[in-house]
């Protein structure tokens, strides 16, 4: 018994594009089913319940005071304030500003200690 026959050079009978789109169609459903049920229960990821902070002009989290780029320049120089670069160390090492210090925000927390006191630590990461 033959399913399918070649007729006029063609195969006659769905082929294999047919089970090809409905298995795609299958699949598309299922990744959205999960997606969608998936964020919703107990098991599930977590839903974010906090937002950034962001002031009336957009700026995010207006508490912490911003500097200028001279302001910061003149306290340095003054020797009032140290410019940390927050970036990664290769992102350093490409450019920076001069005299400031390297320290990636990955690495905060364990090297808080080599920061100097008595000064206005200005951060920057563009």
């Amino acid at each position: 018994m033959r399913i399918r026959e070649k007729v006029g050079g063609r195969w006659d009978g769905p082929g294999w594009v047919l089970p090809l789109i409905v298995g795609g169609a299958l699949v598309v459903v299922v990744a959205v089913v999960i997606a969608l049920t998936g964020n919703g229960s107990s098991g599930g990821l977590a839903a974010a319940t906090t937002l950034d902070e962001h002031g009336a002009d957009g700026i995010p989290y207006p508490a912490v005071a911003r500097v200028g780029v001279d302001e910061a320049y003149a306290m340095a120089e003054n020797g009032n304030a140290v410019i940390v670069d927050v970036r990664e160390s290769s992102e350093y090492e490409e450019a920076h500003v001069v005299g400031s210090l390297s320290l990636p925000e990955a690495e905060l927390g364990a090297r808080m200690g080599e920061l100097p006191t008595g000064q206005l630590i200005v951060t920057y990461c563009t």
